[in-house]
């Protein structure tokens, strides 16, 4: 259980929860307190082992949640080196794709 979050009442319950050799994957509600009531969030995890050591790991989690583990991990956890967000990371959109001319110029349509 994380620091701080037993102020808010974090449960989680998982949904999937998959291994290999060197990997684990989580995906879970969650369920916590904000000062609007309880609420359910959703959170994914991924983490990657390197022998007997966690090597990384990935946490994707809906807006609700990620409020709260602002909240619970402080808003300098962002600064630790290593840790993003993913809007500061994700490439920009690719362009779009013309599929009518591209399906048009097939003559097997």
């Amino acid at each position: 259980m994380l620091p701080g979050s037993e102020r808010v009442n974090t449960w989680a319950d998982r949904r999937v929860h998959a291994v290999s050799e060197n990997e684990l994957c989580r995906e879970a509600y969650v369920y916590f307190d904000t000062p609007d009531g309880r609420v359910t969030g959703q959170y994914f995890a991924v983490m990657a082992f390197e022998g007997d050591k966690i090597k990384g790991e990935r946490m994707y989690m809906d807006t609700s949640f990620c409020a709260s583990m602002t909240e619970i991990l402080g808003a300098d956890f962002g600064d630790i080196p290593g840790v993003s967000r993913l809007a500061d990371v994700v490439p920009p959109p690719v362009p779009r794709l013309d599929r009518a001319a591209e399906h048009a110029a097939n003559a097997n349509h």
